[in-house]
């Protein structure tokens, strides 16, 4: 075991691997390949952001440098932007923003790489990144072949995608389709028209909504406290520039979630379990507190957070792994775990909630 072949993740636990292949042009990764160096035990990791390694990996680490932005298309109301997988996600969105190519800015300050927003099809405040996908440029790593899938071939969902099925899909570039004005992108997630009626609604909506999210607390002393629930209606609505809503989010992500760089972590562990509409009446009538969000007209998502909190998980400490008091789907390395340590962990939460609730709790998180 080569100890210099280290696996860097945003949860601190160490690890090593048999090596590291880090990609900085496509022809090096097509070298690499006919060198029949990848093989079954070969794993494509991203910024290390979302994946809980084991103390030792046993094959290559492939991680990607590719780190270009290029504008390909531009039109009136449209942009297409094509960009390295190993560009640092929020590099990304800052740069959008500053260009005035709109529909990243709620998915400000999300950690990790461009490569793998796609895989996780991350999202946040009412904004998912395969809205804006048009097309992902792969290489396969078992047969040498270059694709370009579409956003429909891609196979998106709540955190999943294609993606995570085909781990032997290496991720070279992401195209987005953005837009040049926050109407344009209402229509683009709504997938309507959006009338000037609309707008106007949204403008008082967005003025009912800023009084509402703001209260005056007098005890201990007097200060003024802001809803983010509120504030999260607030970035749904069109009228607000993307310099503000990226500022807003900024502000929300830096006060409600752990930097990694001062305490490891993987942000959100756990998905949000989707129920079938009859499936969660039931569950009501035993749990009426229950807390759950609408996802469509079949099914709802059941908080993830309330499911722990429910199970006496939150605050608590186990194999060197705290959960969040406020948030116990955010796991913390209390100092010294190893990935072991939080698969052991991970495992004890989704046996109590399976146990209490007969909901299967799925790990966002990829396991190497």
């Amino acid at each position: 075991m080569n100890l210099s072949n280290k696996i860097q993740n945003s949860f601190k636990v160490k690890s090593h691997c048999t090596e590291i292949f880090k990609v900085h042009t496509v022809d090096s990764l097509v070298s690499k390949g006919k060198g029949g160096l990848f093989t079954s035990k070969t794993s494509i990791v991203g910024g290390g952001y979302n994946i809980i390694p084991r103390s030792f990996v046993d094959g290559l680490v492939v991680q990607s440098n590719l780190s270009t932005i290029e504008t390909t298309e531009d039109d009136n109301s449209h942009v297409l932007v094509k960009v390295g997988s190993g560009v640092v996600w929020d590099d990304l969105v800052g740069f959008t923003v500053s260009k005035g190519y709109l529909g990243l800015e709620n998915l400000s300050l999300i950690p990790g790489s461009v490569g793998a927003a796609p895989v996780q099809n991350i999202g946040a405040y009412g904004a998912e990144a395969s809205t804006f996908i048009q097309t992902v440029h792969c290489y396969n790593l078992k047969t040498g072949i270059f694709s370009d899938l579409s956003k429909d071939e891609c196979e998106f969902g709540y955190r999943t995608s294609h993606f995570k099925s085909k781990p032997e899909l290496f991720i070279c570039y992401v195209t987005f389709r953005l837009c040049k004005s926050n109407l344009s992108v209402k229509e683009l997630i709504n997938s309507t028209k959006y009338s000037k009626l609309e707008f106007l609604k949204d403008t008082f909506r967005l003025i009912r909504l800023s009084f509402k999210s703001i209260t005056l607390k007098f005890s201990p002393r007097p200060k003024i406290k802001f809803s983010f629930s509120c504030i999260r209606d607030i970035l749904t609505l069109c009228i607000l520039p993307a310099k503000i809503k990226r500022k807003i989010v900024s502000v929300i992500r830096t006060k409600t979630l752990h930097n990694p760089d001062k305490i490891g972590n993987c942000g959100c562990f756990f998905k949000c379990p989707i129920l079938p509409n009859a499936e969660f009446e039931d569950l009501r009538n035993q749990f009426p507190e229950i807390e759950w969000f609408e996802h469509d007209k079949q099914s709802v998502k059941i908080s993830a957070c309330w499911l722990m909190k429910n199970t006496n998980w939150a605050g608590k400490k186990a194999n060197n792994v705290l959960t969040d008091t406020k948030r116990p789907v955010v796991l913390l390395n209390a100092g010294s775990a190893t990935g072991e340590d939080v698969l052991h962990v991970m495992s004890q939460i989704q046996h109590d909630i399976k146990s209490k609730f007969n909901i299967s709790l799925e790990a966002e998180v990829v396991v190497l």
